[in-house]
């Protein structure tokens, strides 16, 4: 078997494989989901969730009495090291007074963490409930764009060979 034919196939391949991501990536994500974690929040304290999210809109719920005051912040990696150093940058910062829900669209994949401060002087038990918005993963649809085109220049790239 000569090397052209060799890599016409895998070039075929390598378009085969995108659009099944591409079409997989397309149909999978079109529906939202909700997941939902129970939380206890100690008096004073705070709660943290470390959370995976996708590169798609979500409405972060938190279910807490009314008589709940504090805050919820939402960070990134860097802002979880920044932490680490005693500084304090969130991408979100929301003041909680009883239940809340607030919008979150991560600027990329990857795990995030939610912080639930208390500012009262009792524990308290709620919940935090993260709707997936429906959305397409953009990023997902643009990497698989690239490895189909990747395949067509295989195959243009093996058919012009062939023909000299």
């Amino acid at each position: 078997m000569n090397r052209s034919r060799v890599a016409f196939r895998i070039g075929i391949c390598v378009v085969t494989v995108g659009l099944a991501i591409f079409l997989a990536t397309l149909t999978l994500s079109l529906a939202g989901s909700t997941t939902t974690s129970n939380i206890i929040i100690p008096a004073d304290g705070a709660e943290t969730l470390v959370i995976s999210f996708s590169n798609r809109p979500y409405e972060i719920r938190i279910v807490v009495p009314d008589k709940f005051k504090g805050a919820a912040y939402v960070f990134s990696y860097e802002g979880v090291r920044n932490l680490g150093k005693g500084l304090k940058t969130p991408l979100i910062e929301e003041a909680i007074e009883g239940p809340i829900l607030f919008d979150f669209t991560p600027n990329r994949r990857g795990a995030y963490m939610i912080l639930i401060e208390s500012k009262i002087s009792e524990q308290v038990g709620g919940s935090l409930n993260l709707v997936e918005k429906e959305a397409v993963s953009q990023d997902i649809l643009g990497d698989s764009l690239l490895i189909v085109s990747s395949g067509f220049v295989i195959v243009a790239v093996t058919l012009v060979i062939k023909r000299q």
